[in-house]
């Protein structure tokens, strides 16, 4: 189903349109947490940083074809 077996492909095509910066990204098996400084301990902190979202693969997937699209 996905078109990218392996999200780090995903993840270098977004860093590749400028959609995201690779330096401040971690993700979990089926999501991806985006935001300045971005490790595994973001979830124990979401609550206190508001400059962190939360995509889901299939967000990324929407974004990159909007980005394509063009």
């Amino acid at each position: 189903f996905p078109r990218y077996p392996d999200i780090n492909v995903l993840l270098s095509k977004l860093h590749k349109f400028g959609a995201i910066n690779l330096f401040s990204f971690s993700y979990t098996a089926d999501m991806v947490i985006l935001g300045e400084g971005a490790d595994r301990s973001v979830l124990g902190r979401l609550r206190q940083e508001s400059n962190v979202q939360i995509l889901t693969e299939i967000a990324l997937y929407d974004i990159l074809d909007d980005i394509e699209r063009r």
